[in-house]
């Protein structure tokens, strides 16, 4: 695992971002739902979208 990366839910993680894409949900309860910090999944989002590399050791097995 990258050094600074907590694992997290890839599950939760999705369903979070197509709760908030959707309209469905604020990012704010986007973030409760990905159990991370806005900052965080701001950059995560950010990776997503662009199709970049997660950190390694991201997301649960």
């Amino acid at each position: 695992m990258a050094k600074g990366v907590h694992a997290v839910d890839k599950d939760k993680f999705i369903e979070a971002y197509n709760k908030w894409a959707s309209g469905e949900v604020t990012i704010t309860k986007a973030t409760e739902i990905a159990g991370m910090s806005y900052p965080t999944f701001h950059k995560y989002v950010g990776i997503l979208i662009t199709g970049g590399k997660f950190p390694d050791g991201l997301f649960k097995d």
